[in-house]
């Protein structure tokens, strides 16, 4: 397999989780597991009054850095689509319509 060589390419093989993921995308996705789980966690710790009295400005900006996180990796993950194998260049258009069933 040749390395790839636009940044393109570059983030579609760091976004693929189908490529044998190297120590850095192993990382990222551990971080995004990770950033899940903590913002599920959040999120029900901060519907206890006493805990968004307490904590509820920390827990807006741990939001807010979620949100941006996650945000930029699906930018990423859209700016790479064309990549993606069986992806034919019709943006917003699915099996269902096109009336024809999905392999």
């Amino acid at each position: 397999m040749t390395a790839p060589t636009t940044f393109r390419a570059k983030l579609y093989s760091f976004l693929d989780p189908s490529d044998g993921a190297g120590p850095a995308e192993r990382a990222f996705n551990a971080l995004l597991v990770t950033l899940i789980l903590l913002t599920i966690a959040v999120t029900i710790a901060g519907t206890v009054p006493e805990v968004q009295r307490e904590y509820g400005r920390a827990i807006r900006i741990f939001d807010y850095v979620c949100a941006f996180v996650f945000g930029l990796e699906y930018l990423g993950r859209l700016y790479v689509t064309p990549l993606r194998p069986g992806f034919d260049g019709t943006p917003g258009r699915t099996c269902a319509t096109r009336r024809r069933r999905c392999r």
